[in-house]
């Protein structure tokens, strides 16, 4: 088995996203993977190789100086790490929140003869699966705890005014955000001692305040003292809590302004509640009243429709035996002239196109040709053959006139809204076509 060494364990350290970084920036190819897709495993082989042998898929060394394994470290850095004596360095880098192949690989890199010292014990740790860095340094005495309270400050006075001032960002409103876009633009190319120049006349022309104004330019300027970073950050944030402050005490009063004013609509609404019950007990003897009416002009109703019931049953039976003796006396009649019927000729002066649904018209002059509004049109070539064709304009549309005109270019109207008058109508055509039947 092979014994780890520094880049076997520094490898082991990176997880899969890290893994396809440095194989990026080393432009390694894993034979048959997709760049991004190749296992952790096959990875994590190949990277060993190359940094064990120093060449990478290109076979190009790294430059005089330093090595392929050295350049993937400088890749990782921890602000302020310089600062921090060797005898501070693994106390301060325990508590550090940064991962455990940053830790290392800035360790070797910057604090090698530190990272020599220790390497055994990481190697053991890792293989037992426990925690690597965990150097916390004993402290016996106030200075040693000082000295280690100022360690932490170093490393995290940074991180620490960056975050702040991320932090006073998120907390600002929309308009706050715009406004500090707008003054960025202003003070980017300024420095601090300009600004404290030209404060007043920033301030009137962003229409802001200064401590908003060096805020943006703390937060342009990374490089600035971190103690003054944070001062700014600071001053806005108390800003901030100012105005919060006025915002809650305005809420307050508001709050005990609607207190006052609902133990008032409480009281109004308990007038309204006790007037209200008054009121309800007339209402519902009122209802009781008006039900007892409706309850008399309902029985009243019935008994009117009762009698006009029994007015119109009589007069009913009434008109039936008027309508029976109506029949009987229509009958003979209605034989005679199917008798009657029967004996004529045939017309061949004239034809009919009728829109009447009865069969009366059809019983009277059976000696007519006529076809009714749905047969015609079958039936354009016998018609064609009549010297006259007349047609019930009623019960016909506009556009049917119109096809019929179209297809019988001799059709001749006439307007008949009912039976009688179509009997009528038929009547005066025969006079004017000279047809002419005796009745026998």
């Amino acid at each position: 088995m092979i014994m780890l060494n520094e880049s076997d364990l520094f490898v082991e350290l990176l997880d899969e996203k890290e893994l396809n970084r440095v194989v990026k920036k080393l432009n390694v190819v894993i034979e048959g993977f997709r760049a991004g897709n190749a296992p952790i495993g096959k990875m994590r082989d190949k990277l060993k190789s190359i940094f064990r042998t120093g060449l990478t898929d290109n076979r190009k060394k790294s430059k005089p100086g330093t090595t392929v394994f050295l350049d993937v470290l400088n890749l990782y850095t921890i602000s302020h790490m310089d600062t921090i004596s060797n005898e501070q360095y693994l106390a301060v880098l325990s508590e550090c929140k940064f991962p455990d192949h940053v830790k290392f690989a800035y360790t070797w890199a910057k604090r090698n003869d530190i990272g020599r010292d220790i390497l055994p014990d990481l190697i053991s740790r890792h293989e037992k699966n426990e925690v690597l860095f965990d150097y916390n340094t004993k402290i016996e005495t106030e200075r040693e705890a000082v000295e280690h309270v100022k360690g932490f400050n170093l490393i995290g006075s940074q991180v620490r005014s960056t975050k702040l001032i991320e932090l006073v960002e998120q907390k600002m409103d929309s308009a706050a955000k715009e406004k500090l876009a707008l003054i960025e633009k202003r003070v980017h190319s300024l420095e601090l001692h300009e600004i404290i120049k030209v404060e007043n006349v920033l301030t009137t022309e962003l229409e802001c305040s200064s401590s908003l104004i060096y805020f943006a330019f703390a937060k342009l300027r990374s490089d600035l003292d971190q103690e003054v970073r944070c001062y700014y950050a600071t001053s806005v944030l108390i800003q901030m809590f100012d105005e919060k402050s006025d915002m809650l005490k305005h809420l307050h009063d508001e709050v005990n302004a609607q207190k006052k004013s609902t133990r008032l609509m409480k009281k109004e609404i308990k007038d309204a509640n006790e007037t209200l019950a008054i009121e309800t007990e007339k209402n519902i003897r009122f209802i009781k009243e008006a039900a007892d009416k409706e309850q008399q002009l309902r029985e009243e109703h019935q008994n009117q429709m009762n009698a006009l019931k029994l007015q119109f049953e009589t007069h009913l039976e009434t008109l039936k035996a008027d309508s029976q003796e109506a029949k009987n006396n229509v009958i003979p009649w209605l034989d005679r002239i199917a008798g009657w019927a029967g004996e004529r000729d045939p017309v061949h002066e004239f034809a009919i196109i009728y829109s009447q649904q009865t069969e009366i018209f059809i019983e009277l002059y059976p000696e007519i040709t006529s076809f009714s509004k749905e047969e015609w049109k079958h039936s354009v070539t016998e018609l064609s053959q009549y010297p006259h064709i007349y047609v019930q304009r009623d019960g016909f549309s506009t556009r049917e006139l119109m096809e019929i005109h179209q297809k019988i270019k001799h059709a001749v109207t006439f307007n008949a809204a009912g039976d009688k008058e179509l009997i009528e109508h038929v009547e005066e055509i025969k006079k004017r076509e000279g047809v002419l039947f005796v009745n026998i």
